[in-house]
């Protein structure tokens, strides 16, 4: 099991445009070998050809901010993670 430390998701961001919340869309996972380089596994291509890599978000306690907005047309200003309940 990879150390939760040294675990990333990556994101492609898609620009909704001026003033417009940008839409997180979770492509893949990265993690740190022992010798500091990085395997990075995609799921999917960004159109833009621009990635995020972040530590993973997780939800204060007691709550649950899994959601995913790709039906509601909803956009969401930090990654979500694109998981559903």
């Amino acid at each position: 099991m990879v150390d939760s430390a040294q675990r990333k998701d990556v994101f492609a961001v898609i620009d909704k445009g001026e003033g417009k919340k940008a839409y997180w869309c979770k492509v893949g996972s990265a993690w740190e070998n022992q010798d500091g380089s990085w395997n990075i596994v995609l799921d999917a291509l960004p159109l833009n050809g621009k990635l995020n890599m972040r530590d993973p978000y997780e939800a204060p306690e007691g709550r649950d901010d899994r959601r995913d907005t790709r039906s509601s047309g909803r956009d969401n200003a930090r990654p979500s993670g694109g998981q559903r309940r």
